[in-house]
């Protein structure tokens, strides 16, 4: 005789019941998590969390450099060459009749804080120049995050190759970062790690998004607590060395070091060696800075200095250093006979400022026309046109 346990079917049945109610539930939350995030979110967010290709948002991998503008990324109003700068197609070899100008820099010369490419500095300095005459070209190859020993990579290998008149030199902002960090290293390798790549940030995670939208969308909310690791995935602070940086006392004594500034020194005179080898004319630019409006990942204020005391030190010891890259700039003017523009004059606007450094598209405006007088001086432009 057969005996049924109708009590263990009957929980069986409910079990299978509430696993396919779940499975359905989950199914219809998978959709609606791909309709939204295809809807909703920007090309840049969804590649921040899925992409483990050579690009990562308006960024690329290189194999010289940490990274550079993602070649031919384009939005709405954004956009980058082929060649991977900022702004329209140029073609490598430098066209006959063209002065071919070339801004070097991180994200002021960039224009990270205006959304629209033409409204950086070098596309307003290219519209200045080519409204009157045509025939200039100014390429923007800046890029943000960079100090020094990138530009003078970025110099040598992208930029020199393109057979520039003229090379502007504007930086200094970043540096702060180098001369800052403990344990300096003249090759600022206590700034910078060699095994950094984000080609293989977040791995795992990103399996299971390509799998599943939902459970991007859960992680999207508190990436941490899912083991994201957030600096890790962006190329501008994912290459840092973090366990070097300061507290406000060790900032302070750092930035008092004038063995820290000869980095700076040495990286901005070979460039101009190097530019000036080629025959481009160089043109130096100070930088300015409002350092009650700092912001930085790299340099927490509100962790380095709380206090309205220690923010006030904290602003002066950055303000003093920006300085002293300005006058390093300007000593490098006298040595190399090569022309200094004094942007910090526009410290005197600090309405044109979105933050500690970066300017509004007003404000980029007026640097491209102090640059523009500059280059217009009659020695100066001589010395061009005989090229």
């Amino acid at each position: 005789m057969k005996l049924h346990n109708t009590g263990a079917d009957s929980l069986a049945v409910r079990f299978l019941q509430l696993l396919a109610i779940c499975l359905v539930c989950l199914l219809v939350l998978e959709v609606f998590a791909r309709l939204y995030v295809s809807y909703f979110w920007t090309e840049t967010k969804k590649s921040y969390f899925m992409d483990s290709g050579e690009v990562r948002g308006r960024l690329a991998s290189h194999t010289y450099l940490p990274y550079i503008p993602a070649p031919s990324y384009k939005t709405d109003t954004n956009r980058h060459n082929s060649l991977g700068f900022r702004g329209e197609e140029i073609a490598p070899e430098k066209p006959t009749g063209i002065t071919r100008i070339v801004a070097i820099g991180g994200s002021t010369t960039y224009g990270s804080h205006v959304n629209d490419y033409t409204q950086s500095y070098p596309a307003q300095l290219g519209a200045l120049l080519n409204a009157d005459t045509r025939g200039f070209e100014v390429v923007n190859a800046g890029v943000p995050g960079w100090v020094s020993t990138e530009n003078l990579i970025n110099l040598q290998t992208r930029v020199l190759p393109l057979d520039p008149d003229i090379v502007i030199l504007f930086q200094g902002r970043n540096e702060l970062f180098a001369q800052a960090f403990n344990n300096f290293k003249p090759d600022y390798s206590h700034l910078r790690t060699s095994n950094y790549s984000f080609l293989h940030t977040n791995v795992s995670l990103k399996r299971v998004f390509k799998v599943s939208r939902l459970a991007l969308l859960v992680v999207s909310i508190r990436p941490s607590s899912f083991g994201w690791k957030r600096y890790e995935e962006h190329p501008g602070y994912g290459q840092n060395r973090y366990e070097n940086r300061p507290n406000l006392k060790e900032l302070i004594i750092n930035l008092d070091n004038p063995a820290n500034n000869e980095t700076y020194r040495a990286n901005t005179a070979s460039m101009i060696a190097m530019a000036q080898t080629q025959g481009a004319r160089v043109v130096l630019a100070t930088m300015a800075f409002q350092p009650e409006k700092f912001v930085s990942g790299l340099l927490r204020v509100q962790v380095i200095a709380p206090t309205p005391e220690e923010r006030a030190a904290f602003n002066e010891a950055l303000a003093s250093q920006v300085e002293e890259n300005n006058q390093i700039v300007r000593e490098l003017g006298n040595t190399f006979g090569v022309l200094v523009v004094e942007l910090a004059a526009l410290n005197s606007r600090p309405e044109l400022f979105l933050n500690d450094v970066h300017f509004d598209a007003e404000g980029n405006e007026e640097r491209a026309r102090l640059l523009l007088e500059a280059l217009k001086t009659q020695e100066f432009w001589g010395e061009v046109s005989s090229r």
